[in-house]
C-alpha cells in the first residue's frame, strides 16, 4: 500500500505562509524554511509591540509628560534667586 503524505493539506500550509511573507528580502519570501522562521518572528515582534504600545499608553510617554510639567511647576514655584520672577504672580 502507497504511502499518504496529505499532500494537499501540506501544500495549502505552504502557500498560506509564503502568501504572507510576500515583500520580505531575498528568501524569506521565496523558501518556505526561511519564510516560515521569518513569519514566526514578525508575528511574535507584532504581538510584543502590541503589549508595548498598551503599556506605553498607560504609564510610558504620557506619565513621563505629567511628570515633567509637575517638575517645572514646582521650580517655579519654590522661591530660587537663580530663576527670574514667575509672570503668574
Amino acid at each position: 500500500m502507497p504511502r499518504v503524505t496529505n499532500s494537499p493539506a501540506s501544500r495549502k500550509r505552504r502557500k498560506k505562509v509564503l502568501k504572507q511573507t510576500r515583500g520580505y528580502f531575498a528568501s524569506k519570501s521565496k523558501l518556505f524554511r526561511y519564510a516560515k522562521e521569518a513569519l514566526d518572528h514578525a508575528l511574535q515582534y507584532a504581538y510584543d509591540d502590541r503589549k508595548k504600545k498598551r503599556s506605553n499608553a498607560r504609564c510610558g510617554r504620557a506619565r513621563s509628560t505629567i511628570t515633567r510639567h509637575m517638575t517645572v511647576t514646582r521650580a517655579w514655584k519654590r522661591r530660587s534667586p537663580i530663576r527670574p520672577a514667575s509672570p503668574l504672580r
